[in-house]
């Protein structure tokens, strides 16, 4: 017998250059962490929510010299207004 998935509420958007979301959203987290050594993921996708807004998760990592690896994740949920509809 399968497993149940449950129905997810909204879809994914085409993928989107982080850096540039990273200014509009949050500059001053951004600058800072480059500063410290982290690297953000090169691009994101959108989520398109049922609701009618869009949720956009960046990524920043750091891998230290003994191997370990840092990751901070910011999530932001927006109000997209004047889209079209699919």
């Amino acid at each position: 017998m399968s497993r149940r998935r449950r129905p997810r509420p909204g879809r994914h958007l085409p993928p989107h250059d982080a850096a540039d979301l990273a200014e509009r959203l949050d500059p001053t987290l951004h600058a800072t962490l480059l500063a410290d050594g982290f690297r953000l993921a090169p691009t994101v996708r959108p989520y398109l929510r049922q609701d009618g807004r869009v949720t956009v998760r960046l990524v920043w990592r750091c891998r230290a010299q003994t191997g370990d690896t840092v990751a901070i994740t910011a999530t932001h949920v927006v109000r997209v207004e004047g889209r079209a509809e699919p």
